[in-house]
């Protein structure tokens, strides 16, 4: 995978949970000042759900960004007009944390 796609896949990433951190800042001054504002996460508590997050970390793990699939030879690689698709990341499902309430 290009070295570009990768920074400008990290920068969007960075981004995008800057402004989720912005808006809640802003949602709450908005309540702050204009008790007429509506809370709404008493109403959308029953959507959220754990999640996996992402880490960089020391010890070698089988999962990672970029490089190639783990494939065998003979599986023919999905295209999209006549180009072959961007391998993003291998994840290892066994080396994720458990969780109960995750499926």
């Amino acid at each position: 995978m290009k070295p570009a796609l990768i920074a400008f896949a990290a920068v969007a990433v960075v981004g995008v949970v800057l402004l989720f951190v912005m808006g809640q800042k802003s949602a709450r001054s908005a309540r702050a000042q204009n008790p007429e504002v509506r809370d709404l996460q008493p109403l959308t508590a029953h959507l959220y759900r754990d999640a996996i997050s992402v880490a960089k970390c020391t010890t070698i793990t089988k999962s990672y960004f970029g490089g190639r699939p783990p494939l065998s030879p003979h599986y023919a690689w999905p295209t999209r007009n006549g180009r072959p698709l961007s391998f993003l990341a291998c994840i290892d499902c066994s080396e994720l944390p458990r969780s109960a309430d995750l499926d």
